[in-house]
């Protein structure tokens, strides 16, 4: 991240494409797209394919 992006402590203005938004709305976003982003491809196991049952 280019340190000239945040102007002050609430706004980010991306210098590249000049993209600007309140800095923790723009963080909580940037979060929330990381977590739905596998870091690694799960893969099928026999074990995934059984069903579970509530307790």
């Amino acid at each position: 991240m280019d340190s000239r992006s945040r102007k002050n402590q609430a706004s980010f203005v991306c210098t590249t494409c000049g993209f600007h938004a309140n800095a923790d709305h723009n963080a909580a976003l940037n979060i929330l797209h990381r977590g739905n982003t596998p870091v690694v491809e799960p893969q099928v196991t026999v074990a995934s394919k059984r069903k579970l049952h509530p307790v």
